[in-house]
């Protein structure tokens, strides 16, 4: 994945160096990618790969990436494989979207109408201490000055 960041921010510098060519003037192209160990508990491991990329445009774009794993079987852990019941799914998504709510009260701008529920098979998440975090990207309920968004859902809404 490194390898593959780092070839896209080269092209990306190529491509600069096209567009200042042709009279544009963009501000410096980028593609950055960060990691972190969240959670290395209990035989679990989470990863976060936190990416950005610039190439143009009012603002740049940020995504994360996460990898969680059971150490014991050797195999990746989906979302799917912790909610996995419609009972546990209804209570995820009513937890967040009181969260929503919350946050809303305090100044954020969640479309909480827009929020159905949690994608078991495309969202991304983490363990952590006492549950799991769900993780929004831009743009996905809410104006991208929300930013990402990360809900900590406690394992006792799922269990």
């Amino acid at each position: 994945m490194a390898k593959e960041a780092q070839k896209e921010h080269n092209e990306l510098k190529e491509q600069e160096k096209e567009d200042r060519k042709n009279g544009w003037a963009p501000g410096p192209y980028s593609r950055n990618m960060t990691y972190s160990v969240p959670y290395n508990q209990d035989n679990i491991l989470s990863v976060a790969i936190t990416n950005d990329a610039y190439a143009g445009g009012a603002h740049g774009n940020a995504w994360i990436d996460t990898y969680n794993y059971d150490l014991l079987k050797a195999r990746q852990i989906s979302l799917k494989d912790i909610i996995n019941n419609n009972t546990k799914l209804n209570k995820v998504n009513n937890y967040i979207r009181n969260e929503m709510i919350a946050r809303n009260k305090k100044g954020a701008q969640f479309w909480v109408n827009e929020f159905k529920s949690v994608n078991l098979k495309e969202d991304q998440f983490y363990y952590t201490s006492g549950g799991i975090a769900i993780i929004f990207g831009e743009y996905e309920y809410g104006p991208y000055s929300n930013g990402i968004h990360t809900f900590k859902v406690p394992s006792s809404v799922y269990k």
